[in-house]
C-alpha cells in the first residue's frame, strides 16, 4: 500500500460532473489499496469572482481578509469532493483549519518571530471493514494492549495559540491548544 497524494486543479473540478469524474479517479486508486490524499483548487471560476466581490465593498481588501475569503472556494470544492467520493461508495471526509497569523508586538521583526490563532477540525471516523475487524484485537506492537476503533464520525476539533520563529534552520512553529470538542474515548 501506498500514500498517494493527488492535485486537482480548478480546471479539473470546475463543475458537479468534473468532481464526480476526480471522486471515480480518487476511488480507482483508493480501491487499490492505496491511502489517498486528495488537494483540490476552488472550482474553476470561484476564485475571481470573489475577488470581483471583495473589489466591489472595498478599494483595496487586506491581504489578511483576502486569504480568509479565498479559502473558502477551497473549503466548497473540499466538501463537495468527499461528497461524491462518499456517494460512490467511497471513504472520505473533509477536513477544515483555520489560522491568523499576526506580529508580535513589542519584538523587532528582525528576530523573526510571530504569532497565530488556530482552529481545527475534523472526523476520525468513515471507517471500512478492515477498520473495525481490528477493533478489540491485540496491538501487534503491544500485545497488552488492545484496540479500541470506533466510528462515530463526531466531530473532534481544537483551538490554540502558536508561535513561530523563522530560525536558521528553517520555520519552527510551536503550537499551544485547547480541545473544543472529543469524545470520552478519545
Amino acid at each position: 500500500m501506498a500514500l498517494i497524494v493527488q492535485k486537482y486543479g480548478g480546471t479539473s473540478v470546475g463543475n458537479p460532473d468534473r468532481i464526480q469524474n476526480v471522486a471515480r479517479r480518487v476511488l480507482e486508486s483508493q480501491r487499490a489499496g492505496n491511502s489517498i490524499v486528495v488537494v483540490v483548487s476552488a472550482m474553476s471560476g470561484v476564485t475571481d469572482g470573489l475577488i470581483k466581490l471583495a473589489k466591489q465593498v472595498s478599494t483595496s481588501p487586506s491581504d489578511r481578509e483576502m486569504d480568509v475569503l479565498l479559502s473558502t472556494g477551497e473549503q466548497t470544492t473540499i466538501a463537495l469532493t468527499a461528497m461524491a467520493i462518499n456517494a460512490l461508495g467511497g471513504k472520505a471526509y473533509a477536513i477544515a483549519s483555520l489560522d491568523l497569523s499576526f506580529p508580535l508586538p513589542y519584538v523587532p521583526d528582525e528576530f523573526g518571530l510571530d504569532g497565530a490563532f488556530f482552529f481545527e477540525a475534523g472526523t476520525v471516523g468513515l471507517l471500512d471493514e478492515r477498520d473495525r475487524e481490528r477493533s478489540g484485537q491485540p496491538d501487534p506492537n503491544d500485545p497488552l494492549r488492545v484496540r479500541l476503533v470506533d466510528d462515530s464520525a463526531s466531530l473532534r476539533a481544537s483551538a490554540g495559540v502558536s508561535i513561530g520563529w523563522d530560525s536558521p534552520f528553517g520555520p519552527i512553529r510551536f503550537d499551544f491548544s485547547h480541545i473544543i470538542a472529543s469524545e470520552e474515548y478519545d
